[in-house]
């Protein structure tokens, strides 16, 4: 439910679906993508150009700022995020996700090479509807999801597209958070890990970007204030999110028959979409976002604190992590796996 939902995508040359799915998904992925690497401009030239916004301008002009801090600590930027592309269009992917009606286990992807993913990306919103209504045809409930971000891991050299750039004075902290974000994703991937993955780098972005803010702006800035308040209303509708979330939870391992279950679910969905405002009801599906992207965060802070706030330490840790330490693919409660690293002191764990 985050104003700015992130995908990370798998696209042709990472690895591949296999029958229908795959005849469906990867020329869509290959042409999306190379458009994307093709079009737009050059940071400089978009950032002269006198076509281009005032706004836009300087938001591209955070990039290099941005990428440099990160680096600095810990992060190994890729060579992404070096063109700017103007999109047609509100969103530049959407994100698909399945999930059993009466317990969240999502409807899991998986690719040879990159592993196991709890959703696909589609770069045509039509396409990712018609993806939506195959998987409610299986009995799954099934949500699409508008990306305004996307990596695709490191693997390309993806381009800083219009969608990723909000407007007023929070827009440079939340432009920050993005690339802080997708920056993770190419420093530390785990294969079949997507709690994991999605939840570090939310972690690592939402910190880090106060800090970046008061470096570039001061800490006493309209930028610094304006995120935090961003901030805060995302963190207070994940956390309504999340406890809809503990609540269905409990319910669906109760003892109580499918369709009293299914009924008082419905109840719990129809008070989240009235407390949020939510334009449609939200399902299963649509509420495994706030775990891929909420999960952990007391662990990861407290490797923090083992780490002593040195953040090439913290990174490193993260980094020597694979997907043995986690016994089972799409592990969502890792918090052991992370307390493991807290508990050798923030030191990597030996391969």
């Amino acid at each position: 439910m985050r104003r700015r939902f992130h995908a990370l995508l798998i696209l042709l040359g990472v690895g591949l679906l296999s029958g229908c799915m795959g005849l469906r998904y990867i020329p869509q992925a290959a042409t999306g993508q190379l458009r994307l690497m093709t079009g737009g401009a050059k940071l400089k030239k978009a950032m002269a150009d006198p076509d281009t916004p005032r706004e836009v301008a300087r938001l591209l002009g955070e990039v290099e700022p941005v990428l440099t801090f990160a680096t600095e600590r810990g992060l190994r930027p890729s060579k992404s995020y070096r063109r700017y592309v103007a999109l047609d269009r509100e969103y530049v992917v959407w994100f698909v996700t399945g999930s059993d009606p009466l317990a969240f286990d999502p409807k899991v992807y998986w690719f040879p090479i990159a592993g196991s993913f709890a959703g696909v990306g589609w770069f045509k919103e039509q396409r990712a509807l018609r993806h939506v209504s195959r998987l409610e045809r299986q009995g799954l409930d099934a949500a699409s999801r508008g990306a305004s971000a996307y990596s695709t891991g490191g693997w390309f050299r993806d381009p800083v597209v219009s969608s990723m750039l909000g407007s007023g004075p929070a827009a440079a902290g939340d432009f920050a958070n993005v690339l802080l974000h997708e920056t993770l994703h190419a420093t530390v991937l785990v294969n079949g890990q997507t709690y994991f993955n999605e939840s570090l780098a939310s972690f690592v972005a939402d910190t880090l970007t106060p800090e970046y803010l008061a470096l570039r702006f001061g800490a006493h800035s309209v930028e610094v204030s304006a995120y935090r308040e961003l901030m805060q209303v995302q963190l207070d509708r994940e956390a309504r999110v999340l406890a809809a979330y503990n609540e269905l939870e409990l319910l669906y391992a109760s003892a109580l028959d499918p369709w009293a279950k299914l009924a008082k679910k419905q109840l719990v969905l129809a008070k989240l979409q009235s407390d949020l405002e939510l334009e449609h009801r939200p399902n299963n599906a649509s509420l495994l976002g706030a775990k891929l992207y909420g999960t952990g965060k007391s662990e990861f802070a407290q490797l923090l604190v083992a780490c002593h706030h040195d953040w090439p330490r913290f990174v490193a840790a993260v980094s020597s992590l694979r997907s043995r330490h986690f016994g089972v693919a799409q592990l969502e409660d890792f918090g052991p796996v992370v307390r493991n690293l807290i508990a050798w002191q923030c030191e990597p764990l030996a391969d």
